[in-house]
């Protein structure tokens, strides 16, 4: 056998034995990391969009998007209103939540006007004769760290007239 190299104390640098708890130890890590990764596989933490929908006399509004995130991912919400009559200040107004650690891209179509209204950011669009639907796409990107649950309810009103509201929130992991 060859001879150790200088410095080199045999029972601090060989012979100390396994660590990690043997093949148990390796076992039982390796089905946590396949339990993480099942998880994922599964939507726990994030990314699936869902439809929730709300609806009243003068019009419905629809939203579609994920209720789950992650730090730093990139998801896009498309809120659809169809107007059974005549709306003359379509407004979405967003909860807080929509906009607390989380950054906005986009706004398609864009907005005639925004308002903010006591935490809430209100966005004004063009007239929406009945019968007719407006789809607007807004996409987001989550800022780390922003992990935990936040309110993203959004009304749909004419002017400051309330037509429908659709409560949610989401839950961001870290």
């Amino acid at each position: 056998m060859a001879e150790l190299p200088d410095l080199i104390d045999p029972s601090r640098h060989r012979d100390l034995g396994r660590r990690g708890g043997g093949p148990w130890g390796r076992r039982a890590a390796l089905v946590v990391l396949a339990a993480l990764v099942g998880l994922g596989a599964a939507n726990v933490f994030g990314q699936q969009p869902s439809d929730e929908r709300a609806g009243a006399a003068a019009a419905s509004l629809e939203l579609h998007a994920p209720s789950r995130l992650r730090d730093g991912l990139l998801f896009q919400a498309r809120f659809t209103i169809v107007a059974r009559r005549a709306i003359a200040e379509p407004t979405l107004v967003l909860d807080g939540g929509w906009f607390d650690r989380i950054t906005v891209n986009t706004v398609v179509p864009e907005a005639k006007s925004q308002v903010a209204l006591d935490g809430r950011v209100g966005l004004t669009f063009d007239r929406l004769p009945g019968g007719r639907r407006l789809v607007v796409w807004i996409s987001f990107q989550v800022n780390p760290p922003g992990a935990g649950r936040r309110d993203q309810g959004v009304e749909l009103r004419d002017g400051e007239a309330l037509i429908a509201r659709i409560p949610r929130t989401v839950l961001i992991f870290p």
